[in-house]
């Protein structure tokens, strides 16, 4: 009962990783690129290596799973990818999260513009800065 287990869990596992990197095989990698250039803490180039690597090794580990090829080896091996996978991505939303604490609200004035005299004594000021931030003009 207990290999019965392990068979199915071997399955689980690779049909899982197979399937996530065939999904992305069938896409141009510039798809999966630009998914990843949504993240701001991975550059542009970083995001085309690992467009093209990621599903490849999805594909290979979760094959190999599935035909039983290294098991103990490929296991660890997802288990490593995934560990490193989460702990990128929480630590750069823990980045991230904190950046936006500690950094001003984005703020671009579009009216009056730069150097432009002013000579009445009420001024209309116009322009955006980052929702739920509060301009204070003194």
């Amino acid at each position: 009962m207990k290999d019965f287990f392990w068979f199915l869990a071997r399955m689980f596992v690779g049909l899982v990783f197979s399937f996530s990197g065939l999904v992305k095989l069938l896409e141009p990698s510039e798809n999966f690129a630009a998914v990843l250039d949504t993240y701001p803490f991975i550059s542009l180039s970083m995001a085309r290596i690992l467009s093209v690597a990621v599903p490849w090794f999805e594909w290979f580990a979760g094959f190999f799973m599935l035909v039983g090829f290294m098991t103990h080896y490929i296991a660890r091996l997802l288990l490593i990818f995934t560990i490193g996978i989460s702990a990128f991505l929480i630590l750069g939303y823990l980045g991230l999260q904190y950046r936006s604490f500690v950094s001003p609200p984005d703020l671009t004035i579009e009216f009056p513009k730069e150097a432009e005299v002013i000579t009445s004594r009420i001024i209309d000021v116009k322009g955006k800065t980052t929702p739920g931030a509060a301009v204070i003009v003194n």
